[in-house]
């Protein structure tokens, strides 16, 4: 196992993992592609490099406040 970053199509990839019936997977980038290879299946997801997107911050504290009205506006009746 090595550590990389690989952006793929969100769907596409869970429409793909869905459909292989708890077999073992097998992923495998190389540039900007990813390969997923099972007993019974094997296909190639083109990608983006992720460092293509913004860092998005973690933070350590899990909550936050949201002023009562402003959710209420914001929610379709």
């Amino acid at each position: 196992i090595e550590a990389g970053d690989i952006t793929v199509p969100a769907k596409i990839l869970t429409e793909i993992m869905s459909g292989l019936s708890g077999e073992k997977v097998s992923l495998e980038s190389s540039l900007d592609q990813l390969k997923i290879s099972t007993q019974n299946f094997s296909g190639t997801l083109n990608g983006i490099s992720a460092t293509e997107f913004p860092t998005i911050p973690v933070s350590s504290d899990n909550n936050f406040s949201l002023d009562a009205s402003l959710l209420q506006q914001s929610l379709p009746q």
